[in-house]
């Protein structure tokens, strides 16, 4: 082979070789786009019922004075940090 064509060889090695890291990087970044997706969505739920939970804490109080099941639910959601606030806002903005 002349020097040229074991030159031409190695950079066609060279460029396949990038073209599958390239791939393999757009696979990569398909699979992060598609966890950030999931991740929104399930912070969604967890804002959503977080809510549910903090309303129906509140029922129980006013209809089952003596009962601490209520207190329980808000001291959980304080300290995983999951109550709801309208001071937070939205994080996508």
């Amino acid at each position: 082979m002349t020097q040229q064509k074991v030159m031409e060889s190695e950079i066609a090695a060279e460029n396949a070789r990038l073209q599958s890291e390239l791939i393999a990087a757009n696979q990569q970044i398909v699979v992060l786009a598609r966890g950030a997706e999931e991740n929104v969505r399930l912070r969604e739920y967890t804002s959503n019922l977080s809510l549910l939970v903090v309303r129906l804490a509140r029922r129980v109080r006013v209809f089952e004075k003596g009962s601490d099941v209520a207190a329980k639910a808000l001291d959980y959601l304080s300290r995983n940090g999951l109550m709801p606030s309208v001071l937070r806002g939205n994080e996508n903005e």
